[in-house]
């Protein structure tokens, strides 16, 4: 039995009035029989102990307690068409609290297509990172090959106990109140933050997950990544920059706006003692950067100036910070009371904002029985408070941009405009 750290506390709480959880993906060329699927999962979450924790609550803590999980039964559907829609019905369901495993398979199979194979997480417990490399562990196995070094041992610690000493305890809560104070007026060091035009920012637990798809083909991948080393940005700055400035064409004036992105960060490399994407954690930050687009803003200098903004932020110890600057449980309880608390202080703390969360490459070369994998992406809960919420990831010589959203606070036919916007930003990046 372990605390939970302050993002597990966060997750979990959040997912009391938010549903947190994510799914992980993959389209097979072929069909796969469900026995092959259910017996690598089980073989898998019996040597996984995030997999075998349930969370219980203690006086105000929270803390994971060891249990031997039952039989996991993946469930099968069959889906004439859209297959996605089937995939965010079902990861918008809520887990039963105080049970394990935090994850469930689902196995699709149309008339036209190959077996999808969907895994869908409980935040709590895993990232993006780490849940696309049990899914690809899980193919592995239902498809014949032999994994070496499943076992995993004991459960990982908490994120914030491999923080540096000066991140962690009293300096670590003192620098998070630093850390909150001095954000508030960055993020308006360009003038006043404005909303989404016409997003519905109420609080409600009535959601539709909605997701709407780009595809980036090898060719022109390639040219996007060499483009963006030449002009001394990422591959996440790029898309960063193409997502803000499709956001900007929302706006019908042709003033300057200040805009926020909030990019997801793994905190792996940072840590003390670091916890290999091997291992099912949470193991990510909340990075804010704030920028001035203009009309007609420079697609590569705000590209620059997100890699730049990113770099800084992390090497001054905001990805600790913010986890530090988390209200107290004596605050938000480990209650329903405490989880809609939460949400509303939340949302007070943080600005106007878009996300992405970018896993990078996830391609696993040494895997030869994954070659009929065709695409192995990532699709994550809306958001009560950001209205687009990016997820990227490359499989294969393709990028994979998901845009996901409530469809009860945005209407479909502006995500589809603002998608073409973005896919043409990103298409003519390689002749800026």
């Amino acid at each position: 039995m372990r605390p939970l750290g302050e993002a597990e506390r966060f997750f979990w709480l959040f997912d009391r009035v938010n549903c947190m959880n994510f799914a992980v993906y993959a389209e097979l060329d072929e069909s796969l029989e469900i026995d092959r699927i259910e017996q690598a999962l089980n073989e898998l979450v019996s040597v996984t102990p995030a997999l075998q924790v349930r969370v219980e609550t203690a006086g105000k803590k929270l803390f994971f307690v060891e249990e031997q999980s039952s039989l996991l039964h993946v469930e099968q559907i069959h889906v004439e068409q859209d297959w996605r829609g089937t995939v965010l019905d079902e990861m918008v369901k809520p887990f039963t609290p105080c049970t394990s495993p935090m994850v469930r398979c689902l196995l699709i199979d149309g008339e036209k297509t190959g077996s999808i194979v969907v895994m869908i997480f409980q935040h709590t417990i895993a990232d993006g990172r780490s849940g696309i490399d049990f899914a690809k562990k899980l193919l592995r196995r239902a498809l014949g090959e032999e994994c070496s070094g499943l076992n995993q041992g004991k459960l990982s610690p908490a994120m914030e106990a491999n923080f540096p000493n000066k991140y962690r305890k009293i300096g670590g809560r003192i620098r998070g109140n630093l850390f909150r104070f001095r954000e508030g007026f960055e993020w308006k060091r360009y003038g006043e933050l404005e909303p989404f035009p016409d997003y519905k920012t109420d609080i409600k637990c009535e959601r539709k997950a909605s997701s709407y798809q780009l595809v980036i083909e090898e060719k022109l991948l390639t040219k996007l990544k060499q483009k963006a080393r030449e002009e001394k940005t990422t591959l996440h700055g790029l898309i960063g920059s193409a997502q803000l400035l499709a956001l900007r064409e929302e706006f019908s004036d042709k003033a300057n706006h200040p805009m926020v992105l909030t990019s997801l960060a793994d905190m792996r490399g940072q840590l003390t003692q670091p916890v290999l994407v091997e291992e099912l954690a949470l193991q990510i930050t909340f990075l804010v950067t704030t920028h001035r687009v203009e009309c007609g803003a420079s697609f590569w200098e705000l590209a620059r100036d997100i890699r730049q903004q990113l770099k800084h932020k992390l090497a001054k110890g905001d990805g600790y910070n913010f986890w530090n600057s988390l209200p107290p449980s004596l605050l938000v309880p480990p209650n329903q009371k405490g989880a809609e608390r939460l949400l509303k202080i939340t949302k007070w703390l943080s600005p106007p904002s878009t996300l992405i969360s970018n896993m990078g490459d996830v391609s696993d070369a040494k895997a030869s029985n994954l070659a009929g994998v065709s695409s192995l992406s990532l699709l994550i809960c809306p958001s009560s408070v950001t209205p687009i919420n990016s997820t990227i990831n490359s499989w294969n010589g393709r990028l994979f941009i998901n845009l996901n959203y409530d469809a009860l606070k945005i209407d479909r036919a502006r995500i589809e405009r603002i998608a073409k916007a973005m896919n043409n930003f990103i298409c003519q990046a390689t002749e800026l």
